[in-house]
């Protein structure tokens, strides 16, 4: 196992397939003797004390300001249009994979997530 790449160790049947084991439930019998373990890298995104103080700011004004020392109320959304986009990274930007115990991780990283290749769907929703 460790001369397979993380990419064909992703999920049991593809391990299995390379480890020509005829079936599943020898794998899992591994993961449960701890031989072998599941591991997720996640990439994540940096969010700094700026992004975080104008997200606390812009919620605080979605709050009615006479319901602020007691029950809090948010402010009507009749007269508001909302516009999100959702990007879709072509990269994943989690892995989960199946290790060796003694193997160690892999850390997978990026300088910066905006060189990731990803799409972009953009939408829009308002009250009628």
């Amino acid at each position: 196992m460790h001369n397979i790449s993380l990419a064909k160790c992703s999920t049991l049947r593809s391990l299995q397939t390379i480890l020509v084991i005829k079936t599943k439930t020898t794998l899992l019998t591994y993961i449960k003797e701890e031989v072998l373990r599941r591991h997720s890298g996640v990439l994540k995104p940096y969010l700094n004390d700026n992004n975080m103080k104008a997200l606390i700011e812009f919620y605080l004004d979605t709050l009615e300001e006479s319901s602020i020392p007691h029950d809090l109320v948010f402010k009507r959304v009749y007269n508001v249009v909302h516009i999100d986009e959702k990007w879709f990274y072509i990269t994943k930007k989690s892995l989960n994979y199946y290790l060796l115990a003694d193997e160690d991780e892999s850390h997978c990283m990026s300088r910066n997530k905006n060189y990731i290749a990803k799409v972009m769907f953009l939408v829009v929703v308002a009250s009628p």
